[in-house]
């Protein structure tokens, strides 16, 4: 890993007692890229796989480890190996193209379509993160389960980031539930408008003057390119009348932000769902992850904030999302085990071929 650090300096003046007296301001920013690969090293899983400049790597699960991690540095945690905090991989365990969900049977079961011929890298973390890298159709591709909601999300993509090394792709393949009265449940939705997110306003609740008891973002946009792919190989493998797109809405609660009702808390959220069609007519599903991954994607590499700010190429990300419509908020039909197996399946496949068909 490579520390990158930028140094601004500036300077004022101030007149006291007749005497004039400069003051410096020194502002430091430190940044980290992935560490070079070593291009005189083959592919770990075998000189046929299509390579993305990662060197070699052990095997052996970060979990294994008998002796506890040493990690220094409080800004960004790394391991002495390099291993990141949460998700616990290192430069070369995770492919450049990334499937994504939360369950980590999920991810065992999508990585049964993984090439027979490559034997896997398996890396369970600590702190509940199960990486999968191996190959699909000769191209290297990881599988990462990262469990529920945004903080999830938000270590996954920040970690990975710092020890993969060129773009990436990154498709969600999550679980949500509709908000919309034609999309159903056992279906596929893609986040094809982007996403939105509602978060509770703790101000409201237990602060002062705060006027509205959620904040509903701006939009922010999926890949366009990696949306379309995904909504292509969906209809191919899971039924062109099953597949739906639309805007994803991404809650920082199960609860709360979703509009579910408890008597034991005045959450305040009745007529929410109503708010947010209001704003936003094109909102068809309701979930925990999907926003931080687009809004991640968008930020990485940007040398500054805002949508005018140039990236830096080597850190881009393209990002969408797809998900299985578990409930209907509307309705209140809920998926039978037999429709998730089916769907994790025909979908898992499909999130697959998109991400080693989209150029």
């Amino acid at each position: 890993m490579q520390k990158i650090t930028r140094t601004t300096t500036s300077s004022s003046s101030t007149l006291k007692d007749g005497v004039s007296t400069q003051t410096t301001h020194v502002e430091t920013t430190t940044t980290f890229k992935p560490i070079p690969a070593t291009k005189t090293q083959e592919s770990p899983l075998g000189s046929s796989v299509k390579e993305t400049k990662q060197p070699a790597v052990s095997s052996v699960p970060a979990s294994k480890n008998k002796t506890p991690m040493k990690f220094t540095d409080a800004n960004f945690p790394l391991g002495e190996d390099g291993r990141t905090y949460h998700v616990g991989t290192k430069l070369g365990e995770t492919a450049n193209k990334i499937i994504t969900v939360g369950d980590p049977a999920r991810a065992e079961l999508i990585a049964k379509h993984l090439d027979a011929d490559v034997v896997p890298i398996k890396v369970q973390s600590k702190r509940g993160y199960l990486t999968i890298t191996g190959a699909y159709k000769g191209t290297r591709v990881s599988i990462v389960a990262i469990g529920m909601g945004m903080s999830m999300m938000d270590f996954f993509v920040r970690e990975v980031r710092a020890v993969v090394e060129g773009p990436m792709d990154i498709i969600r393949f999550g679980s949500c539930g509709s908000i919309s009265d034609h999309i159903k449940v056992g279906t596929m939705a893609v986040a094809s408008e982007g996403s939105i997110s509602v978060t509770r306003n703790f101000d409201f609740f237990t602060g002062a003057d705060a006027t509205e008891p959620y904040l509903i973002s701006q939009r922010v946009e999926a890949d366009a390119d990696l949306s379309a792919s995904l909504v292509q190989k969906l209809n191919e493998f899971v039924g062109s009348g099953k597949v739906s797109t639309g805007l994803n809405v991404t809650a920082d609660s199960f609860y709360c932000s979703q509009a579910r009702k408890d008597v034991r808390f005045p959450d305040a959220n009745s007529d929410l769902l109503a708010s947010v069609h209001a704003r936003y007519p094109s909102a068809v599903t309701l979930e925990m992850e999907s926003f931080m991954l687009l809004h991640l994607a968008k930020c990485s590499g940007r040398t500054a904030p805002g949508n005018g700010a140039t990236v830096e190429p080597e850190l881009s990300i393209r990002a969408a999302a797809t998900t299985m419509i578990f409930a209907d908020r509307l309705g209140g039909a809920f998926i039978t085990p037999e429709q998730v197996e089916e769907l994790e399946v025909s979908a898992g496949k499909a999130c697959l071929e998109a991400l080693v068909s989209t150029a």
